[in-house]
């Protein structure tokens, strides 16, 4: 299926299943306004990006020299599971104004072996959602009991991978009553992986996620923007791990984090950070880290360079196996 600009296309009450595009958007294609409900996506596989649905990249020039964009993408109620592609298992991310509510996504996965395409493309990122830099900011919103469930990035982001460009393109990612089970990352960011933008989690959970080399849980690092992130009431980073690397919760190569009211337990990390490895600014108040552990140091939490605010944190049983067992 394909939405051109200007389109506007409801779908509901039905299956999508075993297609297959070379470049992009191996489901739907949406370039205009574009709404599921209770839709299933499954076994949808593209070479390029965005297994599922590929939404965006059709921008409008205007007079003042200005670029604009009026896609909009709307998911509620709905399946996507088993879909693969080069980037975004299952969606790549593009439209300036998203929205995924009570929508699930299981078992989809960036890998361009998988999917057909360049096996030697330096991306394969978000293994079910892929925001890549643009021209234009995309606000993403993730909510209502939406769940991803083992998704996998052959390098990072294994649920959410997200490239922020500087100026008016950065990204905003909410996620509001969400959970990130059980996926992983080849690289960094087992549960999301952030290169700049403004995210914030609200009673959101990340269990048994991992990384393979930083970020078991959340990975946020700049190239070009500094990142922003707000953990708060009642969130979650359980049971997560970074197998060869740090912070088996969550590594901030850098960027600003602020973690309220919420809890980090039974993290791993490799070497150090078991909980947090950071090297930014992380202020953590009102919540509770326990039973992290680090292989060589900092079991809760690793300040190897930035600054770091607590207040009101309870920490127990963490360990470091060498030193600094908080």
């Amino acid at each position: 299926i394909r939405v051109c600009a200007g389109g506007r296309v409801l779908l509901e009450d039905l299956s999508i299943t075993d297609c297959y595009s070379p470049a992009r958007g191996g489901g739907i294609l949406n370039y205009g306004t574009l709404e599921l409900r209770n839709v299933r996506l499954a076994r949808l596989t593209t070479g390029g990006s965005g297994g599922a649905i590929t939404s965006g990249d059709a921008t409008t020039i205007e007079r003042d020299g200005t670029i604009s964009s009026e896609e909009v993408l709307a998911v509620n109620d709905s399946v996507i599971e088993r879909c693969t592609a080069s980037s975004g298992g299952a969606v790549a991310a593009m439209s300036p104004w998203m929205r995924f509510s009570n929508t699930s996504f299981d078992a989809c996965s960036a890998n361009a072996s998988a999917a057909g395409g360049d096996v030697g493309d330096p991306e394969q990122d978000g293994g079910a959602i892929w925001l890549p830099q643009g021209a234009l900011p995309v606000d993403l919103v993730i909510d209502r009991g939406s769940r991803f469930s083992n998704c996998i990035a052959a390098r990072d982001g294994g649920a959410i991978q997200v490239s922020s460009s500087l100026g008016e393109g950065v990204h905003a990612l909410r996620l509001i009553d969400v959970a990130l089970e059980g996926c992983r990352a080849g690289g960094q960011g087992g549960g999301i992986a952030a290169d700049g933008g403004h995210m914030g989690l609200e009673r959101t959970t990340l269990l048994g996620c991992s990384a393979r080399q930083a970020g078991g849980g959340v990975m946020l690092f700049s190239t070009v923007s500094v990142p922003h992130l707000d953990v708060r009431d009642g969130s979650a980073i359980i049971n997560c791990s970074s197998t060869d690397g740090d912070g088996g919760g969550m590594f901030i190569e850098s960027g600003l984090v602020n973690v309220y009211d919420s809890e980090v337990t039974g993290c791993r990390a490799q070497r150090y950070g078991g909980g947090f490895a950071s090297y930014g600014t992380l202020t953590i108040k009102r919540s509770r880290l326990s039973d992290c552990m680090a292989g060589t140091a900092a079991g809760a939490i690793d300040v190897a360079d930035g600054l770091l605010f607590l207040g009101r944190v309870s920490i127990s049983n963490c360990a470091g196996a060498w030193f600094g067992a908080a």
